[in-house]
């Protein structure tokens, strides 16, 4: 890129970012949507953190969790089970 055509981006990127802060801050219209930001915003941390606090009591708990199954003698690993059994069936008549 030559030096004019970062001279016109750059100008008119600052053009674009002036005019936005002068709408937002000048005008009634902008600061009622800057007004509905903030309170978007405040909402959406609020949830967030919500979110992080729910997130750390379910780690509390998987954490306590596990240490009862290797305090009971459970081991916890994935293959230590042997996982279902067939069902002995006696009898071993045909259906009539």
């Amino acid at each position: 890129m030559n030096d004019r055509v970062e001279v016109v981006a750059a100008t008119t990127v600052g053009a674009l970012l002036g005019g936005l802060a002068g709408y937002l801050l000048l005008t009634a219209g902008g600061r009622r949507l800057l007004e509905n930001l903030n309170a978007t915003t405040d909402q959406m941390l609020g949830t967030m953190q919500t979110v992080g606090q729910t997130l750390r009591t379910l780690e509390e708990i998987v954490t306590e969790a596990r240490m009862a199954m290797e305090n009971s003698g459970a081991t916890g690993s994935p293959g230590a089970s042997p996982g279902p059994q067939p069902v002995a069936r006696s009898g071993g008549g045909t259906r009539d």
